[in-house]
């Protein structure tokens, strides 16, 4: 798959938001959104629909991609979009939160799905789970159940985990989850250098420019993350 800057109309997106800055309506972040999915996730094994209403509590996140498992359709991915004077990624991920809970509760006790959060040219990806309080009980950093994509886990933590709660964490799982996390800066000095953007709730640095040339190799990485592995790669589900 190209890496999406060499996709001429993703790029023709973020400049038309970058031009049109805080007049710029939330649809603008919606068609950048739709570009990478497209890029990224083939129609062979995802498929994606907007505006999807939730069960029990009746809202709509902008897009869930669900998963071919089988002859099944699975939730794999939600997205949420916000323009630039929009709400803040921390809103947005309060709302992807209460929007999917109920959702991914009902798939099973130990079910997670990725989550993106764009915002005008910003973006985030995280891991969501649906046991995120036996992620706190271990000291497993998380907002609300949900993870960073670009933090890893340290493995005393997951040894731990794994200790008392019957193996729930594959560890040949955990050790690809790691191959992918590997390329990516950990010390958050060097991603606060980089310019990777934490938030008001989530301190950790996970919030990437798509127009940055130093960002733009590790949101390729995060995509492809994303398009070759469950969610949570690292938990059984």
């Amino acid at each position: 798959m190209l890496i999406y800057t060499l996709i001429p109309t993703i790029n023709a997106a973020l400049i038309r938001v970058v031009a049109e800055g805080s007049k710029a309506p939330e649809h603008r972040t919606s068609t950048v959104t739709s570009g990478l999915l497209n890029n990224y996730l083939d129609l062979k094994k995802f498929i994606s629909t907007p505006q999807q209403t939730q069960p029990f509590v009746n809202k709509k996140p902008d897009h869930i991609t669900e998963r071919l498992d089988g002859e099944q359709l699975v939730p794999h991915l939600v997205t949420e979009d916000k323009s630039f004077s929009g709400d803040s990624m921390g809103q947005a991920a309060d709302q992807i939160i209460a929007s999917i809970t109920n959702t991914i509760d009902s798939l099973g006790d130990n079910y997670a799905i990725f989550v993106i959060i764009v915002k005008g040219v910003k973006i985030a990806f995280f891991t969501y789970h649906s046991y995120a309080g036996l992620l706190d009980e271990y000291g497993i950093y998380n907002y609300e159940g949900l993870v960073p994509l670009n933090y890893a886990i340290p493995y005393n933590q997951i040894l731990d985990f794994n200790h008392e709660n019957n193996n729930l964490i594959s560890y040949e799982s955990y050790q690809k989850y790691m191959e992918f996390i590997k390329n990516m800066p950990q010390d958050v000095e060097v991603l606060k250098n980089l310019g990777v953007e934490k938030g008001y709730k989530i301190v950790y640095p996970h919030i990437w420019d798509l127009l940055n040339k130093d960002h733009e190799n590790h949101i390729h990485n995060s995509f492809q993350a994303i398009a070759n592995n469950k969610p949570a790669a690292y938990f059984k589900n």
